[in-house]
């Protein structure tokens, strides 16, 4: 089956279908206790309280659901604060991590046994994003990979300085919703010299609000 013919059946697909499916998954997995107390009912309510859009465009083959049911619940027992995680992810598709093949990864170094130098290490699995990534995004992360030293020339980075990395970052944040919240959200992540590069935007009905960005150009003398 084509991936448009995939894309366009998930699309027809109703809110509670993704939802069941995604328990359907739990189940096979083996290591998620689906069988305790109002586990199901909390994942079904998770679904049925964000918009249609959420349930379409959201990873149901990883973890990404629980997460965000979780942050959205701790949001949800102190209304005053800010729930968050954040984690690198892999933008690349697979194919398209087949054909930049021989690009250092970005994300991972270690120090080398000689002069304690630091240079790429072994490649680390990174999570796909929680809503996946257009191929704008790829394309810019493909970029960035065709900039990094590959050390062919001798020469090596300096990964020691406060210089922003090229690696990908999801920041994934749950509150109560609130006027102009996105706004106040883009101007902190930019004030911190993040580069918003996709973000999913979503309400609750009950008042609340999950948003997920995927970011770039961050420094190390950030902190969270």
């Amino acid at each position: 089956m084509s991936l448009t013919r995939q894309g366009s059946g998930r699309r027809s697909r109703s809110k509670q279908e993704i939802c069941d499916l995604f328990i359907a998954r739990l189940q096979e997995r083996g290591d998620i206790d689906i069988g305790a107390a109002g586990f199901i009912e909390g994942i079904c309510q998770h679904f049925e309280r964000l918009p249609t859009r959420y349930a379409l465009d959201v990873n149901t083959d990883s973890l990404d659901v629980l997460s965000h049911k979780r942050l959205l619940d701790e949001a949800r027992l102190d209304p005053t604060t800010v729930s968050f995680a954040v984690r690198s992810v892999e933008v690349l598709h697979s194919r398209t991590r087949e054909l930049s093949d021989g690009l250092p990864s970005p994300a991972f170094h270690e120090a080398s046994p000689r002069r304690g130098i630091m240079q790429p290490a072994r490649r680390q699995p990174l999570p796909k994003p929680a809503f996946g990534s257009s191929p704008n995004l790829q394309a810019l992360a493909l970029e960035f990979g065709e900039r990094v030293d590959t050390s062919h020339d001798g020469s090596l980075l300096d990964h020691n300085n406060s210089s922003p990395d090229s690696t990908f970052y999801e920041i994934t944040i749950a509150t109560v919703d609130q006027p102009k919240l996105l706004s106040r959200l883009s101007d902190a992540m930019g004030d911190l010299g993040l580069n918003i590069r996709e973000a999913h935007v979503f309400n609750t009905t009950d008042g609340f609000a999950l948003d997920v960005f995927v970011v770039d150009g961050w420094n190390n003398e950030v902190g969270v």
